[in-house]
């Protein structure tokens, strides 16, 4: 997690209304955001959705009104049918994990935080307080002039996507992965993450290490068992301690 957070680029681009991608001049409707370190954050793809506002609860720091996803410009859809529903909360009072803890549970696909100062949001992470766990949802971190430009335009329907890619890089993590014949979830985890680490090459380099321990004076019996080159590779094997006389 760590590797991939320093690697990738969170961006909200937006799709409409025309009137409101010129507000954004040059940058034709994109918007740099930085995300949390909590959640599930879709590594490589794209949430399209609308945006919300609740001015009654703008912080989001109590419980958020499900009925916030409810407007005119989509009366025609029944509310469980919006695909995406990005929920724009100040920054501020409470926690970050707060915030995105009460939007998810009022049904938010994505949590859109808005700086309460001017800063380059980019350096800035939002951090877990430590009870991020459990959080389904992405969100994500965007400079305070942006944020209201999308909130003054919120109540004509503003359709966002979320970007979540992997900027390409010339630092590659070295990744060594050590364990012993007698870790059975290390043998599952090397199973299962072979489905995954061919999708990371250019990104890490995984080399696995088998640990052995070196017992040329072990009784023969165990070394025939337990180990090769006559003791001076054994596994950290089961209980067979009858034969470990060192």
């Amino acid at each position: 997690m760590a590797a991939l957070l320093q690697t990738a680029l969170a961006k909200l681009v937006v799709y409409g209304p025309q009137d409101l991608i010129e507000q954004f001049g040059e940058k034709n409707g994109k918007i740099n955001a930085n995300y949390a370190n909590f959640g599930h954050i879709p590594y490589g793809q794209s949430l399209i959705g609308s945006i919300y506002y609740d001015s009654s609860n703008p912080l989001g720091c109590s419980k958020v009104d499900p009925s916030v996803f409810v407007d005119d410009f989509n009366t025609t859809l029944p509310e469980e049918s919006i695909p995406t529903k990005i929920l724009l909360l100040d920054r501020g009072e409470c926690s970050f994990v707060n915030k995105v803890r009460n939007a998810e549970r009022a049904g938010a696909s994505l949590v859109v935080v808005i700086d309460n100062k001017v800063e380059n949001v980019t350096n800035v992470i939002m951090g877990d307080d430590g009870t991020g766990i459990g959080i389904r949802i992405p969100s994500m971190l965007i400079g305070k002039s942006d944020g209201q430009k999308l909130k003054d335009f919120v109540d004509t329907g503003v359709t966002l996507s979320a970007e979540f890619n992997v900027k390409a890089s010339d630092r590659i993590a070295d990744i060594e992965f050590w364990y012993s014949s007698n870790n059975v979830l290390a043998l599952d985890f090397l199973k299962e993450f072979d489905q995954y680490v061919h999708k990371l090459e250019g990104y890490i380099t995984f080399t696995p290490r088998f640990v052995t321990w070196a017992c040329p004076m072990c009784e023969t019996q165990f070394k025939r068992e337990e180990c090769l080159s006559d003791g001076r590779y054994c596994a950290p094997n089961h209980a067979r301690t009858e034969f470990m006389n060192i």
